[in-house]
């Protein structure tokens, strides 16, 4: 059965009200329209008399206004070492947005992992950069979309911020086991998320706390306490500063970074919610220990289950709009389209065989967004990189790259040209085993795909 339960104490005053499934088709349509050029100007509120001067322009001159704010913060990013370069990097950027927001990019394939296949890939030879600034096993790892800074966060309560790709140590937002006086988390940090535009890190844990990082500042600007457990998975929708977050106590629940507040809560999984992920629209995927993966359509006000594994649902990464992907403690990988309630494709004992009459888990899952590759990290210290054929139907392993320790999380950068990877000596969640051999650590990965 499917629940779908938003709190009593609704704060969202704007949730459309849909009379048909035309409405509710044109409203979707309008949606992927808006999403081609992103603009923080439309999550904002705005006075009387700012609306009504939005309300006296046409089709044309919104569509050249929210052009030329988006030109504006592209340029504003933009870093290099002359006029041309910047112009480049911005010309770089808008190809990949058209992509992402196209139809071809939602729904189809960016052959990386034909690039990775071409290149004939040694890992021997990759120029793994290896950085250690954490005491206790690092639990979440988040890339920004320039591709210039990494984020970490570990059990020791602390997030690092790393330059990419030399690894060099830029900031510490510190805490500290019941240390509130340092201003940050006083338990175990187990999730990132990082905002598109890069303003904004949210991170969470078993503090139960949600705290919100000014990226330039390097200072926490607000925190978050709705949750009434653990804080198990966080994760911005592109193009916004609206922040969703999951717990132990089953919740999903959503804020907005603009406004610095609560927007609503939403129930329906019957155990821990494990982790969760989100792409351009208002659709989430999450996993629980509940061996379900449920889709939430926050517009439509679904909830669609979908059944998982016979264990827990540990790590979810959403490939495109309609497609996502899946690893638990069964040890397989699973493929699923958001139209069928089976998966698509179910790779078992994806790292192997059982050994002691234990299967290997599927610790963490990254996919490189709008394309074939995808990526999974296990308990017995290893990534594999995986193609997913054009059918949805099959994948197959294309590279594995040793790593001794528990691989906590895997994030692609923007270009999938770097793979990023959090190592612990224990399981993100527990301590229940312990890889002593194991460096407590991050690593950035270059990998051979042209940006």
């Amino acid at each position: 059965m499917s629940f779908f339960i938003p709190d009593r104490k609704r704060k969202r005053q704007d949730d459309p009200v849909k009379s048909s499934k035309k409405q509710k088709k044109k409203e979707e349509e309008d949606s992927l329209d808006s999403d081609a050029i992103p603009s923080d100007d439309e999550r904002s509120p705005d006075d009387s008399q700012s609306a009504d001067a939005e309300d006296a322009e046409t089709a044309d001159e919104k569509r050249i206004r929210y052009a030329r704010q988006y030109l504006t913060r592209l340029r504003q990013t933009a870093s290099g070492d002359s006029e041309q370069d910047d112009e480049e990097a911005v010309e770089t950027r808008i190809r990949s947005d058209t992509w992402e927001s196209t139809a071809a990019g939602r729904k189809g394939f960016r052959p990386l992992a034909e690039q990775l296949i071409a290149a004939s890939v040694d890992p021997s030879k990759l120029s793994i950069v290896r950085v250690k600034g954490h005491q206790l096993p690092v639990t979440a790892v988040r890339i920004s979309e320039d591709e210039k800074f990494v984020y970490s966060a570990s059990k020791d309560c602390s997030i690092v911020k790393w330059e990419v790709p030399t690894g060099k140590k830029i900031a510490t937002y510190k805490g500290g086991r019941n240390k509130p006086e340092l201003g940050g988390h006083t338990d175990q940090i187990l999730a990132l998320a990082l905002s598109s535009d890069g303003k904004y890190l949210a991170s969470g844990g078993m503090d139960k706390q949600i705290r919100v990082w000014d990226t330039e500042l390097d200072k926490c600007v607000d925190t978050f306490t709705k949750h009434k457990d653990a804080v198990s998975g966080l994760a911005f929708r592109i193009g916004s500063h609206e922040l969703y977050s999951c717990g132990f106590d089953r919740r999903l629940t959503l804020w907005s970074c603009d406004e610095m507040t609560y927007i609503d809560t939403l129930y329906g999984h019957e155990a821990n919610i494990t982790c969760i992920d989100v792409l351009t629209r208002e659709i989430a995927v999450t996993g629980s220990e509940d061996k379900d993966l449920r889709v939430w359509k926050i517009v439509d006000q679904q909830c669609l289950v979908y059944k998982g594994p016979k264990s827990s649902v540990d790590c979810v990464a959403m490939v495109n709009e309609d497609h996502f992907v899946s690893g638990g403690q069964d040890g397989s990988i699973q493929i699923w389209y958001s139209g069928k309630r089976r998966p698509e494709c179910i790779i078992p004992e994806a790292h192997g065989p059982a050994t002691d009459g234990t299967v290997p888990w599927i610790s963490s899952i990254a996919a490189a967004r709008y394309s074939d590759l995808i990526a999974s990290g296990s308990s017995t210290g290893e990534i594999k990189l995986w193609k997913i054929d054009a059918g949805w139907r099959s994948a197959r392993e294309i590279l594995k790259i040793p790593m001794a320790g528990f691989i906590n999380s895997l994030q692609f950068s923007r270009s999938a040209s770097y793979l990023i990877v959090g190592v612990g000596q224990e399981h993100r969640f527990g301590r229940w085993s312990r890889i002593k051999q194991a460096k407590n650590s991050v690593c950035i990965i270059p990998l051979p795909i042209k940006r």
